[in-house]
């Protein structure tokens, strides 16, 4: 039970305990005692509270049903976020992932300032530690504005607080503001420091405002942190200047649209640069087409505005600077050149010809394109310029074909990743429904599975960009390379993501969300993989055979589904990867590896025992050149097996596929192998991945081979950190040799350093690591012994690290 909970006193009527008080008391030992029945929290040994922080974030759900089970003792008032106040206010937790990976120190679980005064301080929200706040638990918006825990509305807001936290604790946006130019700056998600705008705190913290109401949107500016975030402006930490707004009746929607007539001489200043577009165009609209495109418009006999020239926008830093101390972009920069439908709308895959013509001409007047624009922008807050021609295009178009009421609706529900999600669909009826059918749902947990969905699919589609980028970047130069290749090959890999996202739309209303969220993981890991083999291929200084590279593929057959492969090409790679084996004993092994693999594929395919094995195969023109296993074991682990990579893969590291593979599976498993003792593999499995020896098999399988037992415990991240890694490498400085091991093991120190010869390898083994079976379990009942943690390979030398597990 809670440290911080005292023993409810039996006769409490004859002490000065307040009754409330102790049914307060008896709801919070209720409410924790569900909450551990749930599997949020447990206890340790040591009687601390460990919580599972992850399973909070995705369990909202029951979390927002806690608050009114235990309304009526008066324990959290109807208010929710009085309620985790009540529950979690005074206590100091460890999160499940901290404790399983070694840490002890307990911090707040959630982030609740004392006061105002401390919300409002910057410097105390920088300080502060916790691992959750109230909004990775509670509905994202709104969530009750009445209280933040146990601040009430009408002193400071829950939006307030939670804004505060995010633009400035190191954790999220870390912001500051630069004290000679008054500009505040925060975090991207790459670690970046950028000028704080309503686009980037949408897409770093989601929403914080009702678009559908006026001034409610965080692209409102002025409007809203005059009506939502006044505490803020008063304390500087927000003021409307950071929007782009500054005093007088210009609004933040100004900047969205550009839309203005050119000067006499046919200029036109845009992000702070004058772009010289020609006198022939003096007098002319000129609109933003994208962030990188403007256009210049006409109007038509018919009243119509239509394109009649596009031209290049540029921003301050590639513009020149001239003598007078402005930013130019001269003719010869801005390059006005006519505008030519069929050359600038580009015809979508699977679109018919008849189809593309029809939907040019519905381009014509360029008006419609503004108008959409204009409306998407006025209702979600999302400015559509900021996306290339390109996507703008097929939002548009899917606009259209989904009806603008449908649509803004999907945005508004949906945000940024929704909207993502559009720029790379494919258009046309189908595509329509699918988003359709996906806005249309109305209970909570589909919407939050929804838009887990949507951001997982715009995590694939960025991967993919960034594939793109590197080959036109890195290998453009190759004689081999073509740009129609890389165009095929990034059309493969969102093809796959494409198909997950119309199979759950159409079974959303049944849909298992873990399933689906776990097949978009699936093409994630394959496109993690496929951009590994490129990155090693040129660190390794491979020229890449387009052809080879273009053809790759990576299936997961996971525990529930069925081999779907050819289970004969699976057994002949396996046994092609071991016919170099000459010594007697690795013929043995060879055959033992191919034993277990026949038996695992007969197991996949029964109806019974097919949920005990997963697959990671890497193909070529359908045919496995790579694949690695995993096996369900009894103590609720995966071995991991059978792994088998193609001797003629050229340009390619192997090491990159068996990473990856376990990186994925490692997130939520622990992962159990063995491998040969001084196998060259060893220190690649210890130092990089960060498994640990935790024993060996003397005689496995009676192949007269003894083994190591490795494990890799579950984590987010596996490898070792350069902390460890230093840590080690300094470590192995103080070695001591194999004759003073007897004396280590009797003095039962925490940590064992040894150098020794290969050939003691086998004695020390004996001597100081747990003795397993074939099964990989303990021999002895006894858990106490040592593990390896680091192992290194020096000439004829080996150098060992141990600990004592405890």
């Amino acid at each position: 039970m809670r440290e911080e909970l005292k023993p409810i006193p039996k006769n409490f009527r004859e002490t000065n305990v307040n009754p409330k008080e102790i049914k307060k008391q008896r709801a919070i030992e209720t409410a924790y005692a569900r909450l551990e029945e749930m599997g949020f929290l447990e206890y340790s040994p040591e009687g601390k509270l460990i919580v599972d922080t992850e399973k909070m974030k995705f369990n909202k759900k029951n979390l927002r049903e806690l608050g009114s089970a235990f309304t009526n003792p008066g324990i959290g008032q109807k208010n929710a976020t009085q309620t985790m106040f009540a529950l979690f206010g005074n206590s100091k937790v460890i999160s499940k992932e901290d404790y399983e990976g070694g840490i002890r120190e307990v911090k707040p679980l959630f982030y609740f300032p004392s006061n105002v005064e401390d919300a409002l301080d910057i410097k105390k929200i920088k300080q502060t530690k916790f691992y959750l706040t109230l909004k990775d638990v509670l509905h994202a918006n709104p969530y009750t504005p009445k209280f933040y825990g146990n601040i009430p509305g009408k002193e400071l807001s829950a939006k307030e607080i939670d804004l505060a936290l995010r633009i400035y604790h190191p954790d999220f946006g870390d912001g500051y503001r630069d004290p000679k130019t008054g500009i505040l700056y925060i975090k991207n998600k790459k670690g970046e420091f950028k000028k704080i705008s309503a686009n980037l705190l949408e897409e770093l913290f989601g929403t914080y405002g009702n678009p559908k109401k006026k001034g409610e949107s965080l692209y409102a500016g002025r409007s809203f942190i005059e009506t939502q975030t006044p505490h803020l402006k008063k304390a500087g930490l927000l003021i409307p200047e950071d929007f782009r707004v500054i005093s007088g009746s210009s609004t933040s929607k100004e900047y969205r649209i550009e839309k203005r007539a050119a000067g006499r001489k046919g200029q036109i200043m845009l992000n702070g640069v004058e772009h010289i577009l020609g006198t022939q165009y003096k007098g002319k609209e000129i609109a933003k087409i994208s962030s990188d495109l403007g256009g210049i418009l006409e109007e038509d006999a018919k009243g119509n505005k239509r394109l009649i020239a596009i031209f290049t926008i540029y921003k301050p830093e590639k513009a020149e600077k001239t003598e007078k101390g402005y930013f130019m972009a001269r003719i010869l920069e801005t390059d006005p050149r006519p505008f030519n439908a069929e050359k600038f709308y580009a015809r979508f895959p699977k679109e018919s010809l008849e189809a593309y013509k029809q939907r040019i001409q519905g381009y014509e007047s360029f008006e419609y394109t503004l108008k959409i624009s204009k409306d998407i922008s006025r209702e979600t807050g999302i400015n559509l310029t900021d996306f290339d021609f390109k996507q703008q295009q097929l939002i548009i178009t899917l606009a259209k074909e989904m009806g603008m009421d449908n649509f803004i609706q999907f945005i508004q529900e949906y945000g940024r990743d929704g909207l993502l999600a559009c720029s790379v669909l494919e258009t046309g009826k189908d595509t329509a429904h699918i988003l359709t059918e996906i806005a249309k749902q109305e209970t909570s947990d589909k919407k939050f599975a929804a838009r887990l969905i949507f951001r997982k699919y715009n995590e694939i589609v960025g991967k993919i960009e960034e594939i793109r980028k590197f080959l036109e970047k890195n290998l453009s130069q190759n004689k081999n390379y073509n740009s129609g290749i890389t165009d095929q090959m990034t059309a493969k890999l969102l093809n796959k993501g494409k198909a997950l996202l119309e199979n759950f739309s159409q079974r959303i209303k049944s849909a298992n969300i873990d399933e689906i969220a776990d097949a978009l993981e699936s093409v994630e890991t394959g496109v993690t993989v496929f951009s590994s083999f490129l990155q090693s291929a040129r660190e390794l200084g491979q020229e890449i055979d387009f052809d080879t590279i273009k053809d790759l593929d990576l299936d997961i057959i996971g525990f529930e589904d069925k081999f779907n492969m050819d289970k004969d090409e699976i057994m002949d790679l396996a046994v092609e990867c071991r016919s170099g084996e000459n010594k007697k004993k690795d013929k043995i092994i060879s055959g033992v590896a191919i034993k277990d693999l026949k038996k695992a594929l007969e197991e996949k395919a029964s109806m019974e025992t097919g949920n005990k094995h997963k697959f990671y195969v890497l193909s070529y023109q359908e045919s496995p050149i790579a694949f690695l296993r995993f096996e369900k074991m009894e103590d609720g682990s995966l071995y991991a097996g059978s792994l088998s990579l193609h001797k003629d893969i050229k340009g390619l590291d192997g090491g990159r596929f068996v990473n990856e593979s376990l990186l994925r599976e490692s997130r939520s498993n622990d992962i159990k192998a063995i491998v040969g003792i001084d196998k060259k593999t060893l220190p690649f499995y210890t130092a990089e991945l960060g498994f640990e020896v935790d024993g060996y098999v003397e005689n496995y399988k009676n192949s007269g081979e003894s083994f190591f037992t490795i494990r890799l415990p579950r984590k987010n991240n596996p490898g070792r950190s350069t902390e460890e890694k230093s840590e080690y490498k300094k470590l192995t400085r103080t070695a001591r040799d194999f004759k003073d091991i007897d004396s280590l093991i009797e003095s039962q120190k925490d940590e064992i350093v040894l150098r020794i010869d290969k050939d003691q390898l086998q004695e020390t083994v004996r001597k100081i690591l747990v003795p397993k079976n074939d099964k990989l379990k303990n021999i002895k009942s006894s858990n106490k012994g040592y593990k390896i943690v680091w192992y290194s390979r020096i000439g004829k030398e080996r150098i060992l690290i141990f600990e004592k597990i405890v």
